[in-house]
């Protein structure tokens, strides 16, 4: 994958405004740990120097190596390697050339190398990593692992090239309160509804993210929003088109007040709000159906 740079770097009241607002070059981040990660990618942007991002699977390490890239104003262009999805054996001549033409070293020479899965490099491309670093000439190389600092598995003189400054990326969990600002920027790109308006949320909803613990981290936040305006045609997104929390069976424990509440609710998703619809899916009188919604706010 190959992306063009940016022209030039970003201005220092651009830098200003993007970290006052929570976002910078497509990271967001609004809390301590957020605004950490922006003053991180901005102060790896201002040197040229490897960087070793850690972090759990889905949690932006490839949005995070792309912000650098980004800001650093390179002249050359950004390619990731994913080396976890390519034989061992074609790692050496993809990334220094071979039989088959030059590898990305010289194709991005004056840009950004993101090595993903950095713990598959195959041991001769380790090597040959080692020696082309140490030639002082060649593209910024940024190294992605969900690994742990001691558990990487390099050659020890790889890794001391490759760590002069590391990033540890956080779980979205550890990072609740800007679960809403980053479902609001994903929302924002995806454009307008099915009625040509912004994507909006309900507050049920909003809560709904918020109390998930997600294991897939932002990759699973961006997913399920992608689904639930599939699911919803036209906002606003409610709890129900998230699809985290399933109706919970018939029990004791439950009101059963809160389980015809939620099957409404999921029948006003699927039919996109045609009370009619719903009370003869439902067999509940229209007006009865009416008193129902008014009462738990639904509309």
């Amino acid at each position: 994958m190959t992306r063009c740079a940016l022209p030039a770097s970003p201005t220092d009241k651009h830098v200003l405004d993007l970290l006052t607002h929570g976002h910078l070059a497509g990271l967001v981040g609004s809390s301590t740990a957020g605004r950490s990660l922006l003053r991180s990618a901005l102060d790896a942007a201002a040197e040229r120097t490897a960087v070793l991002v850690h972090g759990p699977r889905g949690a932006g390490k490839r949005a995070f190596a792309t912000a650098v890239h980004r800001l650093s104003g390179a002249a050359g262009p950004l390619a990731v390697v994913p080396l976890g999805e390519l034989p061992a054996g074609e790692h050496h001549d993809r990334l220094f050339g071979g039989d088959d033409g030059p590898g990305l070293w010289r194709t991005c020479i004056d840009g950004t190398l993101v090595l993903a899965e950095l713990d598959a490099l195959s041991d001769t491309a380790q090597r040959g990593l080692v020696r082309h670093l140490d030639s002082g000439r060649g593209p910024r190389v940024i190294a992605l692992t969900r690994r742990g600092r001691g558990d990487i598995g390099l050659r020890a003189e790889l890794t001391w090239r490759l760590a002069l400054r590391i990033v540890d990326l956080p779980h979205l969990r550890d990072r609740d309160v800007d679960i809403e600002l980053i479902a609001q920027h994903h929302l924002a790109r995806l454009g307008p509804d099915a009625e040509g308006a912004a994507w909006r949320m309900t507050l049920d909803a909003v809560h709904a993210l918020r109390r998930h613990t997600w294991p897939g981290n932002i990759r699973e936040l961006l997913g399920v929003l992608d689904r639930a305006t599939d699911r919803a045609g036209r906002g606003p997104i409610r709890v129900v088109h998230l699809g985290l929390e399933r109706p919970p069976a018939l029990a004791v424990a439950t009101p059963l007040a809160d389980v015809e509440r939620q099957v409404v609710e999921q029948a006003m998703a699927e039919l996109d709000g045609n009370v009619s619809e719903v009370g003869r899916k439902l067999e509940i009188p229209r007006s009865t159906l009416y008193r129902k919604l008014k009462r738990w706010g639904i509309r």
